[in-house]
C-alpha cells in the first residue's frame, strides 16, 4: 500500500463528490457546487490536498482563501473544509498522511490565519495534527419574527438575481463598515459567495443594516437562516432596525421561522433565543492557528455563517 498527499492543482470534481459521498454515507457534494467552491473565484482558488492510495484518490481536504483581517496585518485568511476519506480505505495512516501535507501548506503560510468551524467528531483533531487553538463558540439561536413589521422601506433581491441591476445596487450601494476583527467583504465577493449553486439567498437592506438570509429547513419544517448581518454604522444597531430587516426577510422567504448562528457586536441584541447547550446540534466551536507572533485565538467582532462553509 503507498499512500501519498499533496496539493492537487486539477482536481477531478465528480470523482471528488462520489468519493466525498461514501466518506459520509449519504449524497452530500454535487460536482457544479464543488466546481463553484474551489475554483469559482479566480483572484482567490481554493487549494485542494488529495490522499491518494496506489495512485488513486480516496480522500481530500481544502482551503478556502479569504480576504485579510485587519487586527493581524496583511495575512490572508484561510478556512479548513471537505476534510473526509473514504469509508473503505480509511485508517490512522491515511489521516496522518493527509494531515502532514496540510501541516506544510500552514507552515508555508506563517502570516495566515487558518480556522475552522469542525462537526463534533472531527473537533480537536486540527489542534492535535495542526496546532489549532479553540476560539471563540457561535451563537445558535432560534426565533420566530411576524413579516409584517417594519413592512415599509426594507428593500429585498433574490441571489437568482446576480444579472439584475437590482442586486448589484443594493451591494455596491452598502457603505460595508471594515471591522479590524471580522472578515471583511466586498460587494463583488459578497455577490460571488451568494452565487453558490442550488442555494436561495436573499439579500435585504434597511436602515443602517444588510442582511445576507437564505432558505433552510429547520427541524423539517421551513424556516431561513440569517447568514450575516453588516452594519454601515459603528454604534450597535437598535433591536427594532434588526426586527424589521428580519421580517423584510421573512416576506422574502414566505416563512416566519429564523435561525442564526455566530457573533456580532454591530447588533445591540442578537436575533431570537439561545438553544441551550444539550440541545445543539453542533458545537460551532471555532478552531484557528494564528498568525506567528500572535499568541492568543482572535476574539472576532463578527463572524457568521457567511464566513465559513456553512451559510
Amino acid at each position: 500500500m503507498n499512500l501519498s498527499a499533496s496539493i492537487d492543482p486539477e482536481p477531478d470534481f465528480e470523482a471528488t463528490a462520489r468519493i466525498g459521498d461514501r466518506a459520509f454515507g449519504r449524497p452530500t457534494f454535487r460536482p457544479d457546487y464543488l466546481a463553484w467552491k474551489y475554483r469559482g473565484h479566480e483572484q482567490r482558488p481554493a487549494t485542494v490536498i488529495s490522499l491518494l492510495k496506489d495512485g488513486r484518490k480516496i480522500g481530500q481536504a481544502a482551503m478556502l482563501w479569504n480576504a485579510p483581517i485587519p487586527a493581524i496585518g496583511s495575512a490572508q485568511t484561510s478556512e479548513l473544509v471537505d476534510l473526509f476519506v473514504d469509508a473503505e480505505h480509511r485508517s490512522s495512516e491515511a489521516i496522518k498522511t493527509l494531515y502532514a501535507a496540510m501541516a506544510s501548506v500552514v507552515e508555508d503560510h506563517p502570516s495566515s490565519l487558518f480556522t475552522c468551524v469542525p462537526n463534533a467528531k472531527s473537533a480537536g483533531i486540527n489542534g492535535r495534527f495542526l496546532n489549532f487553538k479553540n476560539g471563540q463558540k457561535l451563537h445558535i439561536r432560534l426565533g420566530l419574527i411576524m413579516p409584517g413589521l417594519g413592512r415599509a422601506g426594507v428593500q429585498s433581491c433574490g441571489s437568482d438575481q446576480q444579472d439584475d441591476k437590482a442586486l448589484q445596487t443594493l451591494l455596491e450601494n452598502f457603505d460595508f463598515q471594515h471591522s479590524p476583527n471580522s472578515i471583511n467583504w466586498t460587494p463583488d465577493d459578497l455577490a460571488h459567495r451568494i452565487a453558490r449553486p442550488n442555494y436561495d439567498y436573499g439579500v435585504h437592506r434597511f436602515g443602517p443594516l444588510l442582511a445576507i438570509t437564505r432558505k433552510q429547513l429547520v427541524k423539517g419544517l421551513p424556516g431561513f437562516l440569517i447568514c450575516a448581518v453588516f452594519s454601515n454604522q459603528l454604534e450597535p444597531a437598535p433591536k427594532k432596525v434588526l426586527k424589521a430587516i428580519m421580517a423584510g426577510a421573512a416576506r422574502f422567504h414566505g416563512t416566519p421561522l429564523f435561525t442564526y448562528i455566530g457573533v456580532n457586536s454591530a447588533l445591540a441584541a442578537l436575533p431570537g433565543f439561545e438553544v441551550p447547550v444539550h440541545l445543539r446540534p453542533s458545537p460551532m466551536q471555532v478552531e484557528m492557528r494564528m498568525p506567528n507572533g500572535f499568541d492568543k485565538p482572535l476574539n472576532f467582532d463578527r463572524f457568521e455563517t457567511i464566513d465559513f462553509d456553512f451559510g
